[in-house]
């Protein structure tokens, strides 16, 4: 494998890296701000819904880890 091509496979995978948890922040994101809004149309206040939500997911996470 030549240099050219190591560095240039090198670069490609940090790029992708990048661009694959820019899209799963993006989609995790989305999941918390949709739940917030469910919980905001149930009388929740705006910022009690979103800790809610973002809680909802870290206890998710947690049982998954």
């Amino acid at each position: 494998m030549t240099l050219w091509s190591r560095l240039r496979s090198w670069f490609g995978a940090i790029l992708g890296r990048s661009r694959m948890e820019s899209e799963m922040d993006a989609e995790l994101r989305f999941h918390i701000e949709t739940y917030a809004e469910d919980l905001e149309r149930s009388d929740v206040p705006r910022e009690g819904a979103l800790w809610r939500a973002f809680n909802a997911y870290r206890q998710d996470y947690a049982l998954c880890a």
